[in-house]
C-alpha cells in the first residue's frame, strides 16, 4: 500500500509519522514545495531575530525521515491530482500513483495590498 501526503508542515509530517507507527509496511511519500524539512512555524520568529541557530530550527534531527522510512521530496510542486486514478503529478513531468492521498497543504496568509510587500527583506509569517 502506498500513501502520498501533500504538505510537509505539522499535519503532513505527523500524518506520516503516525502512519508509520501503525503500519511498518506502508510506503509513505511526503511531497512539499518547501525546500526544508518540517520546522515549527513559531520558531521562525526566534530564528529571524538571531536567537535560534539553524540547526535548532527543525523539529527532527538529520536522518530522522530515513529512520522512519519516510520518503520526503522537498522543493517539488504538485501540478496535478487525479482523484479517479489516485495519481499525483509532480513538476508537470512525473506521475505517482497511490492507494491514499492526504492533502495537508496548510493555509496561505492573506496579504494586504501594500506597495512593496513582495520586496526582498519583507517577511510574512503565518
Amino acid at each position: 500500500m502506498r500513501t502520498i501526503i501533500l504538505g510537509n508542515g505539522l499535519a503532513g509530517t505527523m500524518t506520516g509519522r503516525t502512519l508509520r507507527e501503525l503500519d511498518s509496511s506502508v510506503e509513505i511519500t511526503i511531497i512539499s514545495q518547501e525546500k526544508y524539512p518540517y520546522y515549527p512555524r513559531p520558531n521562525l520568529i526566534d530564528f529571524l531575530a538571531g536567537e535560534l541557530p539553524l540547526n535548532r530550527l527543525f523539529a527532527f534531527p538529520p536522518g530522522w525521515a530515513e529512520k522512519q522510512k519516510l520518503e520526503i521530496r522537498l522543493g517539488k510542486e504538485v501540478t496535478g491530482l487525479d482523484v479517479d486514478e489516485m495519481a499525483v503529478e509532480i513538476d508537470r513531468k512525473e506521475r505517482l500513483k497511490a492507494d491514499q492521498v492526504v492533502l495537508a497543504t496548510g493555509a496561505s496568509p492573506l496579504l494586504p495590498a501594500i506597495p512593496g510587500i513582495d520586496r526582498k527583506g519583507v517577511f510574512c509569517l503565518r
